[in-house]
């Protein structure tokens, strides 16, 4: 159904469905770019490519302006990863340890577990979340042996009040 509809819409658009390569599926990112359903653009294409670790994942083409606000941040992240306030290569790690996302766009008990972790400490942390403490916060959910954080996590999700809170 999903191809056909493509196929339809590439007619719509004025496209030849044989003007283009099989469709395949990928993963789009979380951008505001991204066309309208139901609707076949090409312009998205001019400024995204395929790539990420999955090969099926759109990336911002190095170069290429950005105009929505997760494009700029990961590229200021990007222009300063590499490098230290010394000036010293740093590109052996090649994660922006400083890029923060919001910490409403986490799931929800990892939310929770990042506020009971770092925003105790520091109300800075209270809305935003570091690439460094979101993988701790996943290693906290995913690991066993800590059985406090185990049973907080099993009261979160048999709650059905915190079940509305994640909608």
């Amino acid at each position: 159904a999903a191809t056909a509809r493509l196929a339809v819409s590439m007619l719509d658009a004025g496209f030849e469905p044989t003007d283009f390569a099989k469709p395949v599926r990928v993963n789009s990112p979380a951008v505001n770019e991204l066309p309208p359903e139901g609707s076949f653009d090409t312009t998205f294409c001019q400024k995204y490519e395929l790539g990420g670790e999955d090969g099926k994942t759109f990336m911002l083409i190095p170069g290429t302006p950005a105009t929505d606000a997760h494009d700029e941040k990961t590229e200021e992240c990007a222009d300063d990863a590499g490098t230290e306030e010394s000036g010293t290569d740093t590109s052996d790690n090649d994660e922006c340890q400083d890029c923060e996302v919001s910490v409403a766009t986490l799931p929800f008990p990892q939310r929770v577990l990042h506020i009971f972790t770092y925003a105790a400490t520091d109300k800075k942390y209270l809305h935003h979340a570091t690439r460094a403490q979101r993988r701790h916060i996943t290693v906290l959910e995913m690991e066993q042996e800590n059985s406090y954080i185990q049973n907080l996590l099993m009261v979160l999700r048999k709650s059905e009040q915190v079940h509305a809170q994640d909608e």
